[in-house]
Order: C-alpha cells, then sequence, then structure tokens
C-alpha cells in the first residue's frame, strides 16, 4: 500500500512539476516573442537561388529565375514553377529538389511553413512539395489548389517532424492534368506567440489526459517542456528577420 502510494505520489509530482513549467514557458512566449518570426528559406532576390532547386534525374523540370515586375511577388525576383501535363514515367511527377543548408535545418522552433504564390490563370492550379529528413522520413504535402491571383500558401509543421533534422526540400505536383505556371516566392519557416503557446497547450492536453502514464513517460514529457524552454530562447536569440 504505502508502495502505490508513493508511486501515485512521484506521478502526480510530475504532472504538477510539468504543468507549472509549461505556465513559466507561456508566460515567457508573452513577454519575449515577436508577434511573428521567421526564417526565410528562399526569397529569390538573385537567380542562384532559384538554380539551387534541382530537378530529378530523367524530370527536365527546374525552378527558373524572373524578373519581370508584372510577375514578380515581392523584391526583385521571384521563383517561376512550370508544371507540364502528366507524361510518362519520371512526368507523371514533376520535382525540383532544394538541399537545405545547415543555417535552415533546425525546424523545431517553428511552426508553419509558407509561400507566397501568383497564379496567372484564372482557374485554380495545384501546388506541393515533400520534406525529407537525415533518417529519410517524408512529410508529403500532395497537391492543394492554388487559387488565381496573389495567395499565401500555409502549411502547419507536422508534431510528429519535431526532433527531426530536415535536409531536402522537394518541390512536387502528382499527376498534372494540365499544364500550368506558378510564380512563387519566400519560401520561409514561421512561428508567432500565438502558434507557439497552441503548440505548449497541446502538450497540456495530452499530459492531463495521459497522467497514468509510467513515470519515464511522464519524465519524458517534462523534458519536452524544458525543450520549449530551449527553443524559446533560441527564437529570442536569433538574428533572423
Amino acid at each position: 500500500m504505502i508502495s502505490r502510494k508513493y508511486h501515485l505520489l512521484r506521478q502526480l509530482t510530475y504532472v504538477i512539476l510539468a504543468l507549472s513549467f509549461s505556465c513559466i514557458v507561456m508566460q515567457a512566449a508573452e513577454k519575449q516573442l515577436e508577434e511573428k518570426h521567421t526564417l526565410m528559406l528562399a526569397d529569390f532576390e538573385d537567380p542562384m537561388q532559384a538554380s539551387r532547386f534541382i530537378p530529378m534525374r530523367n524530370n527536365p523540370q527546374k525552378l527558373t529565375h524572373v524578373s519581370d515586375p508584372a510577375l514578380v511577388i515581392s523584391g526583385k525576383g521571384s521563383g517561376c514553377w512550370y508544371v507540364p501535363p502528366e507524361g510518362p514515367g519520371e512526368h507523371q511527377w514533376p520535382r525540383a529538389n532544394y538541399i537545405l543548408p545547415e543555417n535552415q535545418r533546425n525546424w523545431d522552433l517553428y511552426d508553419q511553413l509558407e509561400v507566397d504564390i501568383y497564379n496567372p490563370l484564372n482557374r485554380d492550379s495545384r501546388f506541393g512539395f515533400e520534406v525529407y529528413d537525415t533518417n529519410n522520413g517524408k512529410y508529403s504535402c500532395y497537391t492543394r489548389n492554388v487559387p488565381p491571383g496573389h495567395s499565401t500558401f500555409v502549411w502547419s509543421i507536422p508534431d510528429n517532424m519535431r526532433g527531426c533534422i530536415p535536409i531536402r526540400f522537394m518541390l512536387a505536383t502528382a499527376k498534372p492534368v494540365e499544364e500550368y505556371t506558378l510564380y512563387l516566392d519566400n519560401i520561409r519557416l514561421t512561428t508567432s506567440r500565438k502558434l507557439f503557446m497552441q503548440r505548449v497547450d497541446r502538450q497540456i492536453i495530452r499530459l492531463q489526459g495521459d497522467w497514468q502514464q509510467s513515470l519515464w513517460a511522464k519524465a519524458g514529457m517534462l523534458k519536452e517542456f524544458e525543450q520549449f524552454h530551449q527553443e524559446l530562447n533560441e527564437l529570442k536569440n536569433s538574428t533572423a528577420p
């Protein structure tokens, strides 16, 4: 009986510690985190950025650079992504591969990937991509409608991607029926005070719902809140715009 009470007491201690620590993290986020924080992956201000999107073998598709003011979304240039109609073999999947440099591989600090898009057609087009990590994990966004005109494409970074190290970002379109062109700009990772705190909230709900887990699991949750605190400090000290 004493052993069981001691075990439950330790479990509740972990719950209290985790909840207390989460409150500290949320209060710190409220005071320290900017309304929106961004890490730019590609803004296509020069042609070199577009040239880093390499077509896959036997697939002629590539991203090109445009500087025509009528097509540029912002700044000096945008990326032009031409998608031909579906063809045989690799032509079923137009793709272009971007190897992420070292300073763009910590996605744990962010909650969304955003892309500014200009669709010059008077109908919806399609946009999609894949992200690969160092363990050959794949995280796909196939393929979503893009309305005519200017819009911002937003993808929420999934929780199961936390702790992974992304190494490749690949534009990918699944079996296009008709040809079309999209103009892309400002491919970026973002977070905000609101999104960061929503992520902490999800962990609190998970903790409250699973308070009878093993002590090892409870200790793991406490470690997650310590990780939140570390991420918050990294964002606060970051020089990214």
